[in-house]
């Protein structure tokens, strides 16, 4: 690219390295993105939106948090500004403030909410000591938090989410992996996980849009669970988890 700039009453004309360019936007974006992130971290300017998570009957399962952002008074998406997050490497310090956040909003309304977290968290001790230091201290509000992980993360960290789902079950909430089933190759690894929870005495719950297909899938694993079509059928689903049966329920989407 050629610029043009006058100096001292004389043009002279500069030849500029697009990549150069490129790498300069890119790191002033990230101190731009830096400094928004720390400065809401610090000032308590994430916020989260809520949309219910449907059975099939239209019941509500839990309410799913979005994290939003305010930065000099507008309002950000997380599809704008998490790449970012990852990219800094905030992930954990955000983690942190939504599950805090989903506990506020479990405190001011009582209704059960999902928060989502990142593969980083599950793989940092540190973040295991935290949120149980947490769960203990917002024993009032624990028993109505979810936390999900993407797919892709709890199978790249199966000991984390082993750790985080044992973590959950000594303190009463509840852990799910979100979008289950594009790793059709790796259910195995699922079965072996939901088998472990069956022997240590957990309830484990497969909310998908295809029950059916998850409860086949997992069979030819040797892992037995049972779907219910309608999620108001309480005496059924009671006796499955009596029983120490996985219990499957359909959900609106995908």
């Amino acid at each position: 690219a050629l610029l043009s700039s006058t100096e001292q009453g004389t043009s002279t004309i500069t030849e500029a390295n697009r990549a150069d360019t490129s790498m300069r936007s890119t790191r002033e974006q990230a101190d731009q993105w830096q400094t928004h992130l720390q400065h809401a971290l610090t000032n308590n300017q994430l916020f989260i939106d809520t949309l219910p998570v449907l059975a099939s009957d239209r019941s509500i399962i839990h309410e799913d948090q979005r994290v939003r952002l305010k930065v000099a008074g507008q309002v950000r998406y997380a599809g704008e500004f998490m790449p970012w997050v990852h990219r800094l490497g905030l992930s954990i310090e955000i983690d942190k403030a939504v599950i805090i956040l989903a506990l506020d909003h479990i405190g001011s309304t009582g209704r059960p909410t999902c928060a989502n977290l990142s593969s980083e968290s599950i793989a940092e001790t540190t973040f295991f000591d935290w949120l149980q230091s947490l769960a203990t201290e917002r024993s009032n509000e624990i028993g109505q938090l979810s936390l999900e992980l993407g797919e892709a993360a709890a199978f790249s960290q199966p000991e984390g989410f082993r750790r985080l789902s044992d973590i959950a079950n000594s303190c009463h909430f509840k852990v799910g992996i979100e979008h289950m089933g594009y790793r059709v190759g790796e259910i195995g690894k699922l079965g072996e996980l939901v088998k472990g929870y069956q022997a240590d005495k957990q309830s484990v719950w497969l909310l998908s849009a295809q029950p059916s297909r998850a409860v086949a899938l997992l069979e030819e694993h040797d892992c037995i669970s049972r779907f219910v079509p309608n999620a108001a059928d309480a005496p059924a689903i009671e006796r499955l988890v009596e029983q120490g049966t996985p219990v499957a329920l359909k959900t609106k989407g995908t």
